[in-house]
């Protein structure tokens, strides 16, 4: 273990599943979180999870009583909204003749229509979708939680565990772990349950709820004060500061507009600090573009520091690995910190969508965090979407749209689809890309 930070450090007072309803073979295990909610566990080596997941940082979530009847052959149980029955130690996946020959969950409903059967493989054809990673990836819809079935299932299988200390580590081989909600038409103590289970959608700052503004131009300390100025004289309201990667140096040999930077450019601002408390005297909060995708370059003010700590060879780059506790380490104290000091309100994480979601993830997950390490302060960065709970991680943004009446009418759908999976806050682009 690597001790990156009490705030990276996650509660495990309420991760495991409740044993009074947990139902444990050699193989398997199933267990009832809620009259909603099951969770379907298979392992060939006896190995089961009770730990945290990317998706998942609590099991029990309530009190629920079952019927339960069973033999030394087969398991059924039975909620008020589902009935499961399994063929104790078999996998949990059947035939392609019989996909539910080992098991089967029927939704109770009261509509006898409706009385309908999952299994392990259902293609669950009728799900309303979820979410995405930014309009500007070309990556497909994530399921989500509704379904016209009334059925949804969310496979955490292959999800990476998170440790005490908040690093990460991966799951068992071979490992089955699949949440399967059946909830008919309550879709509202659905997700309840989801939240309960994955975290409830996290506050922003009010000032988030403002004007922004950002354009993808070359500021510096006359023009933004002459941009303060027109706000005022137009008596405009202006709530949020966003830099674009013009903020930093951008050169490095006879590389031009590198997009990864963590100093100010002091040809454009003599003076950061001074620049962000005259934003701040008027009640408006700065932001920062960054892009750790891109690695840490030989130019950064911390470069050296790093370099020694992480032991990597002098004036090469020091790459993007947010899987690493150490260069999380280094990222947030030599490189973002250093950058809070001045006063800077919050970071953009302006990585492209095409990084490994993994990474994506855990790039918003730590830098979200971190955010928050002082009480008096709430959270908040603004990123692509990471896949996994995605609302836990606010504020969302949509990537670099067209400008078109075509895509005009297809933002609504696709921001507002990430409800079905529990997105709140979602922040698009005006006028293309990077308006404000």
């Amino acid at each position: 273990m690597y001790p990156i930070g009490k705030q990276f450090e996650v509660d495990y007072t309420r991760v495991k599943c409740n044993d009074k309803t947990s139902f444990t073979g050699k193989f398997y295990r199933i267990s009832v979180l809620s009259d909603r909610l099951v969770r379907l566990e298979y392992s060939p080596s006896g190995q089961f999870v009770d730990r945290p997941t990317q998706l998942v940082l609590r099991r029990d979530i309530g009190t629920v009583n079952p019927e339960v009847r069973q033999d030394n052959n087969f398991i059924e149980i039975t909620t008020k909204c589902f009935s499961l029955t399994y063929a104790k130690e078999k996998s949990f996946i059947g035939s392609k003749v019989d996909p539910m020959r080992n098991l089967k969950i029927t939704l109770i409903s009261r509509e006898r229509d409706r009385n309908k059967d999952w299994y392990v493989g259902h293609p669950e054809a009728r799900n309303l979708k979820g979410n995405l990673v930014s309009v500007d990836v070309d990556t497909p819809f994530t399921k989500g939680l509704y379904s016209l079935d009334g059925f949804a299932s969310i496979d955490d299988s292959n999800n990476k565990i998170i440790m005490e200390d908040g690093t990460l580590a991966d799951p068992p081989k071979d490992h089955v772990d699949i949440y399967v909600f059946m909830y008919d038409k309550d879709f509202r103590h659905a997700l309840s349950d989801y939240f309960k289970m994955t975290g409830f959608p996290s506050l922003i700052p009010r000032y988030a709820l403002g004007n922004w503004w950002s354009r993808n131009v070359e500021y510096n300390d006359l023009s933004a004060h002459e941009l303060i100025r027109n706000f005022e004289r137009k008596m405009i309201p202006f709530s949020v500061m966003l830099y674009d990667h013009d903020w930093h140096v951008r050169e490095y040999g006879d590389q031009k507009n590198l997009k990864t930077g963590y100093t100010f450019n002091t040809k454009l601002f003599k003076n950061p600090k001074d620049m962000i408390e005259e934003f701040h005297k008027r009640g408006i909060r700065v932001g920062l573009v960054v892009n750790p995708t891109n690695g840490i370059y030989p130019m950064e003010q911390y470069y050296k520091q790093a370099m020694d700590f992480l032991k990597t060879a002098p004036n090469s780059i020091i790459q993007f690995d947010p899987l690493n506790p150490k260069y999380l380490d280094v990222l947030f104290k030599m490189f973002l910190h250093p950058l809070e000091s001045m006063g800077v309100d919050f970071f953009w994480n302006d990585s492209t969508g095409d990084m490994d979601t993994t990474k994506l993830w855990a790039l918003n997950h730590y830098m979200y965090l971190d955010s928050g390490k002082n009480s008096n302060k709430r959270p908040m960065i603004l990123a692509r979407g990471g896949v996994l709970a995605p609302h836990r991680y606010p504020v969302l943004y949509g990537g670099s749209s067209e400008i078109s009446w075509k895509n005009l009418k297809e933002l609504p759908f696709m921001y507002l689809n990430a409800a079905n999976i529990g997105v709140s806050w979602w922040s698009h682009d005006v006028g293309g890309n990077h308006g404000g």
